[in-house]
């Protein structure tokens, strides 16, 4: 019979790539309900490559062949063969299509409310820090949509003209943007749209619908690190796999479907994508490739582990009825079937 016991818990598993969180993910997924600890398992990925079509070899989308498609909680996602464990998040929407933080919590929240109402825990996984930290924010600024009106005139204008409209327009902005961002086109619009919004919502008297209740919600940061040593051997490997799984010919087909100057879009940009067009235009050699897919994979790792000694906890939000922390160094860590020891502990409530 089942106690439900992790029914109200979000987890969310995070840290530097190539280090087990997916592989983490499914184990604890299956364990909760081996263990019929809720009802079910929703994991969702938080990783700003894996959402696009085309890519999922390329981004590293590890998602087992056994799972099937299915649409759960009016979602489209994968399914576990055996166990009430649904995966979303990866495969979404096309590469030529736009994907920030205001999507991903559009698309999130509404399926983990339904998740959570529905006596399922939650796993969210995956290295993008700015997804986790503002998912579970209530700050209505998160989800203003793109205004592509301002968004063409702005495209028709110098920098210092953006930078001006911006002092003048959103001067609050203005003030805390550093001066990088300053210089950035897209931030500066983003900051035009956010002063206009929020000018619009001062007007309104309609209060935030937000569709969780964090403070009957436990949550639970599960963060994994490795030594640049350890990362170095996993990331050749992942590699050398991803040429086993096809990822030239994945390259091939989507140098076929989408013209040079799409080729910008931040969908391309995932890790290994233009390094692999460069080797297939004879730009690269194989072995040239490797080394440098696998410095740019190092340099991510880096910048990755920056941002997670600042963010421990995942999420900036501190409404939860619990929240509660645990970061594994796998470079210090004996136990070998560390996965395993982590999983029982979440199962017991010790995480």
């Amino acid at each position: 019979m089942s106690d439900l016991l992790l029914s109200n818990q979000i987890f969310s598993i995070v840290g530097t790539t190539a280090t087990g969180k997916t592989a983490l993910a499914f184990q604890l997924a299956e364990e909760i309900c081996r263990q019929d600890k809720a009802a079910g398992v929703t994991i969702l990925s938080a990783d700003s490559r894996q959402v696009y079509k085309g890519l999922e070899v390329c981004s590293g989308a590890d998602l087992p062949p056994s799972w099937e498609k299915t649409l759960q909680f009016a979602t489209d996602g994968y399914k576990h063969p055996e166990f009430p464990i649904s995966f979303f998040g990866t495969s979404v929407i096309e590469p030529t299509m736009e994907w920030s933080v205001a999507h991903f919590r559009q698309y999130a929240l509404p399926l983990l409310a339904q998740s959570i109402d529905s006596g399922f825990t939650v796993l969210v996984v995956g290295g993008t820090g700015l997804y986790h930290e503002h998912l579970f924010s209530t700050d209505p600024q998160l989800d203003i949509p793109p205004d592509e009106e301002l968004r063409m005139a702005a495209s028709q204008v110098s920098l210092q003209d953006l930078q001006a409209k911006v002092q003048l327009e959103a001067s609050a902005a203005w003030e805390e943007l550093n001066e990088s961002d300053r210089a950035n086109p897209r931030r500066l619009v983003r900051a035009l749209e956010r002063s206009a919004a929020r000018t619009m919502e001062a007007e309104s008297s309609l209060p935030l619908e937000f569709p969780l209740q964090l403070d009957q919600l436990k949550h639970v940061t599960i963060g994994i690190v490795d030594s640049p040593e350890h990362l170095k051997e996993k990331i050749s490997q992942r590699i050398t796999d991803r040429f086993q799984q096809g990822v030239v010919e994945e390259v091939e087909r989507l140098m076929s479907r989408y013209d040079d100057p799409l080729w910008k879009l931040p969908a391309f940009t995932s890790t290994g994508c233009r390094e692999i067009r460069m080797y297939i235009e004879s730009q690269l050699e194989l072995e040239q490739l490797k080394e440098l897919w696998l410095r740019r994979e190092l340099q991510y790792a880096k910048r990755q582990l920056t941002w997670w000694k600042k963010h421990p906890y995942a999420t900036s939000t501190d409404t939860f009825l619990a929240k509660v922390h645990q970061w594994i160094d796998l470079s210090t860590n004996e136990d070998e079937d560390w996965q395993t020891a982590v999983t029982q502990s979440c199962i017991l409530g010790l995480c």
